[in-house]
């Protein structure tokens, strides 16, 4: 155990592990390999200090809140040093609790932290942990619907399995949409998995029968499309706030 209000209280170090095994190992489960938990626990790592916004401390990361606290003391300390002692502070001496330096130097001249090159406020050039980890995912679940939509079109054209080109493609579109659907499974939800690759299968597949096989598509079809559309962007919003 630490000193009041340092990191090594027991409680916040539970909170941390909680949320790092949430966040991050449970999540991309199953791990191939130790340097990879590695790799991902130092990028979670910069992106919980330095990117995610944390509403009780006002929606700074808390790299920043860390160097506005730091910063505010050393102002404090260096004005308190400036002030003649007077009144209860004159006559009771150092019993009464004075701002303290984090790190002390050289006789007592308060050094501020190390501030990196790059101010925090700055927007990061490249994508974060979690926004790489959503792309993964969409070009996942993506690519499975994409070649569910081929097999379904193929299945069509191939007459009742009687012509070899369109039978082929059918069996390797499915085998190809199902395998990428497994990887996305490992990732995301099973309930929004499922939801948005069927439901925007069959948005889409609606629109390739229109375009491709010259099929009817009424008001009433247009009307429900595009309530599969909302319910798809719902499922991503909710699944973003989860």
């Amino acid at each position: 155990m630490g000193s009041r209000g340092d990191s090594y209280d027991n409680a916040l170090a539970e909170t941390i592990n909680g949320l790092y095994k949430a966040e991050l190992i449970h999540r991309r489960a199953p791990w191939k390999t130790k340097e990879a938990v590695e790799l991902a626990t130092l990028e979670w790592v910069h992106w919980f200090n330095h990117i995610r916004l944390l509403e009780p401390i006002g929606y700074i990361p808390p790299a920043e809140a860390e160097a506005n606290y730091y910063r505010q003391l050393a102002e404090k300390t260096e004005n308190t040093g400036k002030l003649k002692p007077t009144g209860l502070l004159e006559t009771r001496g150092d019993s009464i609790e004075r701002p303290r330096p984090h790190r002390p130097g050289r006789a007592g001249v308060w050094v501020p932290p190390v501030r990196s090159a790059v101010p925090i406020s700055k927007p990061v050039e490249n994508p974060s942990y979690f926004q790489r980890d959503f792309m993964q995912n969409a070009l996942l679940l993506g690519s499975a619907i994409f070649f569910e939509l081929i097999a379904t079109a193929s299945l069509k054209a191939s007459d009742g399995f009687t012509r070899l080109l369109p039978s082929s493609l059918t069996v390797l579109g499915y085998a190809a949409s199902f395998y990428l659907l497994s990887l996305t499974l490992k990732r995301m939800e099973v309930s929004v998995v499922y939801a948005i690759w069927s439901g925007a299968g069959t948005a889409l597949m609606a629109v390739v029968g229109y375009c491709v096989f010259a099929e009817q598509l009424p008001p009433l079809k247009v009307a429900s499309i595009g309530l599969i559309v909302l319910g798809v962007v719902g499922l991503n919003l909710a699944g973003k706030s989860a």
